[in-house]
């Protein structure tokens, strides 16, 4: 769960990015995410942390926070569907090319622990390659569908996909014997994971909605924040 302590610290800095933008402007702005982006890789890649809301890691990634902004402006009325899809589909084969490295590093008996620059760290610099391009792609997706009820369960699913996964490992391996690392447990987990968490997010949220309506909450809430 370590995407979330992360965020907390992304939160907290980001009033100050938003100030300093608008203080030098889109163009300087943008240039500077442009440079951010490799110092954070590099720091990320050479250093070591034991806490996920190390306040340091925190910032690096500030590089993703403002990287999606820029690119989601700059194709925000360059939309066509054909670009969109082939770099969507050239960032699933990097990530794919990462896959097979870190496979020959497997066999070879590399463990992550031994690894000077880890090629599956989310800000390893193929990883940030591979979601410049997916980010890209789908910035520029002309999309006609309402997919709104998915976005927000979106960081439900996150939260509850971990115990819904440990689970789901212990049922396969206790049934049929098979640890969940197989080949093809794992492309089966991942639909049935998803599916699982999915309905319990939609649950979550209906449930939640009914409570908070019930005892008015979220007023209180803002009637203490103004007190």
């Amino acid at each position: 769960m370590w995407y979330c302590y992360m965020l907390i610290g992304v939160y907290l800095f980001a009033p100050f990015i938003i100030i300093f933008k608008n203080n030098v402007g889109e163009i300087y702005f943008e240039k500077v995410v442009w440079v951010f982006v490799p110092c954070a890789c590099l720091s990320v890649c050479t250093s070591r942390y034991q806490f996920s809301w190390n306040i340091g890691l925190s910032f690096c990634y500030l590089g993703y926070f403002m990287l999606g902004y820029i690119l989601r402006k700059r194709f925000l009325n360059n939309k066509s569907n054909f670009k969109g899809i082939l770099l969507i589909v050239l960032g699933v084969i990097v990530e794919l090319v990462t896959t097979y490295f870190r496979y020959l590093q497997a066999i070879n008996g590399i463990i992550d622990t031994e690894l000077k620059i880890e090629l599956i760290t989310p800000y390893s610099p193929l990883i940030v390659i591979a979601s410049i391009l997916i980010f890209s792609g789908f910035s520029i997706l002309q999309i006609n569908k309402d997919f709104s009820s998915l976005a927000r369960v979106t960081l439900y699913i996150y939260l509850i996909h971990a115990g819904v996964w440990h689970i789901l490992n212990k049922i396969v391996k206790s049934v049929i014997g098979v640890d969940g690392d197989s080949k093809v447990i794992i492309p089966v987990n991942i639909i049935i994971v998803l599916l699982i968490s999915y309905v319990f997010a939609s649950l979550y949220i209906f449930f939640w909605k009914k409570i908070e309506k019930k005892f008015k909450i979220t007023d209180r809430i803002c009637s203490w924040l103004k007190i």
